[in-house]
């Protein structure tokens, strides 16, 4: 009977010992991996701040070296036609930059077709570690249906949004929204631990539809397949929020609802305030360059 007894209680101290050494072994594994994923976010915040910030100064450089050379060129014409040169030069450029940004994406669509070990730098995904993945996602579609409808919105809204942003800054802003919606989706794919990889230009595209809805709010909008069927940008606005928050608790869908709504809020605020960034990152750049 003794015997009996502390055998039982030798097997029970061993197990004791043993669920002891599991459980810290499981808080050791769990604490590291909330730590490598917390340094992954990081990682890719501090990249799309610092993306964000070389598109602004990108774009400030190139729009103070195209008006010094147009008042270079203005003083040799009898004639002053540089508002309305302004403006052709505007629309001209902008539908330029439409046209190829859109042949891009289909050369790289086509191109990873044939390609298939180099899709993954063209993926955003919870586990991705390559910060420029955030960027290049947006130029990476998953067939041909998914290019053609995200650049037709693309086409129709891009120009209008440089009507009042002008070319360069509509083409930071643009790449920036790719860049921070791509973040957006990483953020949640990690925080709800989704492990389907995403692709596509619908965040960057959703920024833009984001920018109208506050500049233009009675601007009307259609459905691609229902043409008739109208309704104003600030309808437009809330109907979307409310669609893409339920997408993300329900995870039905395989939509990226958390790209579209980052990149709609991405475009909602940058019209409210990033302009203001923007004009204040150009103002140090033309002093700079002015010198």
């Amino acid at each position: 009977m003794f015997s009996l007894q502390a055998c039982l209680w030798r097997n029970f101290t061993v197990q004791r010992r043993f669920l002891g050494k599991f459980a810290h072994s499981h808080k050791k594994s769990s604490r590291a991996s909330f730590n490598l994923k917390g340094s992954r976010l990081t990682k890719h915040f501090l990249f799309s701040v610092g993306f964000t910030g070389c598109t602004m100064i990108g774009g400030s450089a190139y729009e103070n070296f195209s008006s010094s050379s147009k008042q270079k060129l203005s003083r040799y014409q009898l004639i002053d036609f540089t508002s309305l040169q302004n403006n052709v030069d505007r629309i001209n450029l902008s539908h330029k930059i439409a046209i190829g940004i859109t042949a891009l994406n289909f050369a790289i669509w086509l191109g990873l077709r044939k390609s298939a070990s180099m899709r993954h730098f063209f993926e955003v995904a919870a586990h991705s570690r390559r910060s420029s993945s955030l960027i290049l996602a947006a130029f990476n579609h998953a067939n041909f249906i998914h290019f053609a409808v995200n650049m037709f919105v693309f086409n129709n809204i891009f120009p209008n949004v440089s009507h009042s942003l002008g070319p360069a800054q509509t083409l930071a802003f643009y790449l920036s929204a790719a860049c921070w919606s791509s973040f957006g989706s990483i953020v949640y794919k990690t925080l709800a631990s989704v492990h389907i990889a995403s692709v596509g230009a619908s965040g960057a595209v959703y920024a833009l539809v984001g920018f109208i809805c506050y500049e233009f709010p009675s601007t009307p909008f259609a459905i691609i397949f229902l043409p008739s069927f109208t309704f104003t940008a600030a309808s437009l606005f809330k109907g979307a929020i409310v669609f893409e928050t339920l997408g993300m608790i329900s995870r039905i869908s395989l939509l990226d609802h958390a790209a579209h709504l980052s990149g709609l809020l991405f475009g909602y605020m940058y019209a409210a305030e990033g302009r203001k960034l923007y004009k204040a990152v150009k103002h140090y750049v033309c002093r700079i360059l002015d010198r």
